[in-house]
């Protein structure tokens, strides 16, 4: 990757933070919903699959929801032991000096709100962490914090987020914080349509034009779409009706399945087509004159909308495959240049990140002088969960001594 990302509105595996709200698109609904659902309740659940976006949610949509004024937040990651951490980030907030046989958490947080009188925010992000990793005595010493502070009259509210397939475990605070599923939020990953809008958003608010814009956007959401068994399924039953076997008219059958996924998964009145001129193309193209045959393509097409399940766009991939084009089309004075050529040129999803993989593998190697070994710093990076893991240089040291 090139240094493109100082001007670039991706970013990559980075969370968007507050200063970048006027390049966050496409999450205004959830911004609201966990805006309303932090300032009415002392604890909130913000919980989805890994990838769609629940930091930068936090970080850059609520945050910016507050006035300065308003908000004091402080985030906190499990590192070793959530109840360290937590105590970790209090101390390297306060101006208090505290003796360590003084100190409690709870004043901790009450010292903080007197010091700063704004309300605080505790956000306690990637919280999967504690049931991975965590022992029994340290959820249980977590518990009995969060039951104290939320009974407390200390001016702090907690939003806790996790990785749903973890959501589950948070049963066993319910003995002593029945309320705890009371407030709660599951973020999902975007669909195309979501995507579109985003795309839209950033060609009127950044350095990057789409030329063809429609034509462009929508060839980017094919790249970035899973492969559909929904497409594949009517576009071989259309050959089979229409007994096709020139094989332009079967690309141009799939070219017009394509718009009609698109059409079901976007505004037909802001796109400009509609179910109906796409089925009137599929028959004049294909010089369709049998009644019988018209009929059918009419009943295949209206049975696709139930089978289709709105695609879902994986956050992080997108980034990489959004930053890849930027960084194809970059030009001196600061611009980018998307079209149809470009994303011609730059490939399919699978490739991009296959060469983003090798690229950083590549930089790896060639910073530690050994492909092995990095490899094996990428794994001691990753649980065996999937999440990431938080480990300091002294610790890589001691593991790998002769590096």
């Amino acid at each position: 990757m090139s240094d493109n990302n100082i001007i670039s509105p991706f970013k990559l595996f980075d969370a968007y933070e507050r200063e970048d709200r006027d390049l966050f698109f496409g999450r205004d609904t959830e911004i609201d919903d966990l805006y309303s659902k932090v300032i009415h309740n002392r604890l909130t659940l913000l919980y989805g699959l890994s990838g769609t976006g629940k930091t930068s949610l936090i970080r850059c949509g609520l945050a910016s929801c507050f006035d300065e004024s308003d908000w004091f937040e402080l985030y906190v990651r499990r590192d070793k032991n959530i109840m360290a951490s937590l105590e970790k980030a209090i101390k390297s907030n306060t101006v208090k000096i505290f003796r360590e046989e003084d100190f409690s958490l709870i004043e901790g947080v009450r010292n903080l709100f007197l010091e700063n009188f704004k309300p605080i925010y505790l956000i306690f992000d990637q919280f999967e962490e504690l049931f991975i990793e965590g022992s029994f005595s340290e959820i249980k010493q977590f518990i009995d914090f969060l039951q104290q502070l939320i009974a407390s009259d200390i001016h702090c509210r907690v939003l806790i987020s996790m990785r749903e397939e973890y959501y589950v475990n948070l049963d066993m605070f319910e003995e002593k914080i029945p309320n705890v599923f009371d407030s709660r939020m599951r973020l999902e990953n975007m669909t195309n349509k979501d995507l579109r809008d985003v795309l839209f958003k950033i060609a009127d608010n950044s350095s990057v034009a789409f030329i063809k814009r429609e034509k462009t956007v929508r060839k980017i959401i094919k790249n970035l779409s899973p492969a559909r068994k929904d497409k594949e399924r009517l576009v071989e039953q259309l050959i089979k009706t229409l007994d096709l076997s020139d094989v332009k008219k079967i690309k141009r059958v799939g070219d017009k399945v394509e718009d009609l996924i698109y059409i079901y998964n976007n505004d037909e009145d802001v796109i400009g087509i509609n179910e109906e001129e796409v089925v009137l193309q599929i028959i004049e193209e294909l010089e369709i004159t049998d009644a019988k045959k018209i009929k059918e393509v009419r009943r295949l097409v209206e049975d696709l909308p139930p089978t289709y399940t709105h695609t879902r766009i994986s956050l992080p991939y997108m980034q990489v495959y959004l930053q890849k084009l930027f960084d194809a089309s970059f030009k001196e004075d600061g611009t980018a240049i998307f079209d149809t050529d470009l994303i011609k040129k730059v490939g399919k999803l699978d490739d991009v990140l296959g060469e983003f993989l090798e690229d950083q593998l590549k930089a790896i190697e060639e910073a530690l002088g050994n492909k092995e070994f990095a490899l094996q710093l990428l794994d001691s990076l990753i649980t065996n969960e999937g999440t990431k893991k938080v480990i300091t240089i002294q610790e890589l040291q001691q593991k790998y001594p002769n590096a």
